[in-house]
């Protein structure tokens, strides 16, 4: 009878705590482990030698680093001291401080002014003063969460600041490692790939600041020194570069896309380069490995647009030739590798076409026209192209060869016989000398520019020269009753002064013209002193304008001794 007794309190034991522990015991929702609902606010313990190792709370609130929060279902794991005792488990009397919990050796007596109370899902890990959390934050709005890893330090000192680092461990021979070399992934602490620390820089409020380290080979005295430090290790053998590269592809259309080779894309980075007969030498590099241009933009007040607010860009025939029409793009196509750079004067309208090595303004040439009748020339190869609607002005070297020689050949080594050359010209027939596109020569000064000051400083400045291309316009010759007898394509005329002072404000007339005061010296000179065989001697006409003349006294005189026929006073 006894007996019975006794197993039936046994079983109403059991049954009133709601726990099991009997092997292979068949399921049941009345069966757990843990407390019943009486006891719901109170945490399951897990102990071993009676020191707590794991804590599961109940439904409760813990105060945690002056926050009270709701702890209800946290899992806490560790808090052994270097001495167990019965009660030095830190989940003994302290809750876990997020949803899973683990706590490392605590000795120093300070430490969770890293916790937030937004560690709430997620995984904490703590040790001494330090610890660090991967899980969720919750932010404001509906159904916004945002995954974090967040770690935290005590000490803001470069040599004890405590880092983010993501370490490669190779097999090794030994638990140990194989030696500490810190760039051989079986050592004892691994390859590092990358790191996040603070760095002794100061903000505003003040406080450190956060670098980002790529690469092995940073410590405590070699930090990250920007907010992101790429480094690599040194290669005896080969060099070794180190390349930040951007790139792209497309499983639908692979031509659209740049690839994801190591010649594909866009890299910025060092290489380091054998020179023969002076040793290795670290160079930069910016390199665009696509057959198009690289183009540098700066916004302005419009609106951030791709396609608009270009600045710059840098390309290559090969790149303007596979792009480009031939109509769109009338230049040297024989080296496809030379360069091309343009500086656009709109970023609203690029200069998409540069047609020499450096070209200024708007892309040259109009459409409608032909390219071979263009302004523009094959030759304007290695020099400075300004441009604007259809006109030009070119600065360079020339090569003195035949004009189908130059249509394919660019300048280059072995090439000496240039001549440096200023050329201008349009694609546009004028109609009118008004519409001529001249070449001028102005000096605008300051007040103390000159004796006078004016013109120079004025808004226009002081025009030195004007070159005016009459090469659109007939030159009739006349014979002695007014008959045309014949006509020649007209000449350049060269036009010395101010030609827009001085109520002038035309263009040269003659092949030189002078507007204002001048002089030809030592005309003619010792070289070319006039003898018995000259005829004719130069005169000024009515109009101003210098013109040969016989000598003959029914022309304009004779010798000056000639008291009968002569005209001058003195030899």
């Amino acid at each position: 009878m006894d007996k019975k007794i006794f197993f039936f309190s046994l079983i109403l034991a059991v049954n009133s705590h709601g726990q099991s522990s009997t092997p292979n015991n068949t399921w049941s929702a009345t069966r757990y482990l843990g407390w019943d609902a009486s006891n719901g606010t109170n945490p399951l313990f897990t102990r071993t030698n009676n020191i707590v190792r794991v804590r599961l709370n109940g439904t409760q609130n813990a105060t945690i680093n002056g926050v009270n929060q709701n702890t209800a279902g946290y899992f806490g794991i560790g808090g052994l001291a270097p001495v167990p005792t019965a009660t030095n488990g830190f989940f003994n009397t302290n809750s876990p401080w997020a949803m899973l919990h683990l706590e490392g050796p605590n000795t120093t007596g300070f430490g969770g002014n890293g916790w937030r109370n937004w560690m709430r899902t997620g995984l904490l890990m703590r040790e001494q003063s330090d610890q660090m959390y991967v899980g969720l934050k919750a932010e404001p709005g509906t159904n916004r969460l945002d995954a974090v890893v967040s770690w935290s330090d005590d000490a803001l000192g470069a040599g004890s600041v405590d880092k983010l680092r993501f370490l490669f461990a190779g097999n090794a021979t030994t638990g140990n490692g194989e030696g500490t070399d810190p760039i051989n992934g079986a050592s004892a602490n691994g390859y590092e790939f990358m790191r996040m620390q603070a760095v002794p820089i100061f903000n505003a409020f003040p406080y450190t600041i956060g670098h980002i380290g790529i690469g092995p080979l940073f410590t405590d005295a070699a930090i990250p020194q920007n907010r992101l430090h790429m480094n690599a290790e040194w290669d005896n053998n080969s060099g070794m570069a180190n390349f930040l590269q951007i790139s792209n592809v497309s499983n639908l259309n692979a031509a659209t896309a740049t690839g994801q080779t190591a010649t594909d894309g866009l890299k910025l980075g060092i290489q380091n380069i054998n020179l023969a007969g002076i040793g290795r030498r670290q160079f930069g590099y910016l390199q665009w490995q696509e057959a198009s241009a690289f183009i540098i933009q700066t916004e302005d007040n419009n609106a951030p647009n791709i396609l608009a607010n270009e600045r710059m860009r840098v390309t290559s025939i090969g790149a303007l030739n596979t792009n480009y029409t031939g109509l769109q793009y009338f230049g040297l196509n024989s080296q496809t590798d030379a360069t091309r750079i343009s500086i656009s004067e709109s970023g609203s309208n690029p200069l998409t076409r540069p047609k020499s090595l450096l070209h200024l303004g708007y892309d040259y040439g109009n459409l409608n026209v032909p390219a071979g009748l263009q302004g523009y020339r094959r030759w304007m190869d290695l020099g400075v192209l300004t441009s604007t609607n259809q006109d030009h002005v070119w600065l360079g070297l020339k090569q003195r060869l035949s004009v189908n020689t130059q249509v394919t050949t660019t300048v280059g080594a072995g090439n000496d016989i240039l001549d440096a050359v200023v050329a201008w010209g349009t694609d546009r027939v004028p109609t009118t000398t008004a519409e001529v596109d001249n070449m001028r020569f102005i000096f605008t000064g300051t007040a103390l520019s000159g004796p006078d000051g004016a013109p120079s400083v004025e808004e226009d400045g002081l025009e030195m020269m004007r070159l005016f291309p009459a090469t659109v316009y007939q030159h009739y010759i006349y014979n002695a009753s007014g008959s045309i007898i014949d006509s020649v394509q007209g000449y350049g005329r060269v036009g010395v002064g101010d030609f827009t002072a001085m109520g002038v404000n035309e263009d040269p007339t003659q092949k030189l013209d002078v507007v204002g005061n001048g002089r030809f010296r030592y005309l003619p000179d010792s070289t070319f002193i006039a003898d018995s065989l000259t005829t004719k001697i130069v005169m000024v006409d009515e109009t101003g304008v210098l013109r040969w003349a016989s000598y003959v006294p029914s022309q304009f005189g004779t010798y000056c001794d000639d008291t009968v026929g002569g005209k001058l006073a003195f030899d």
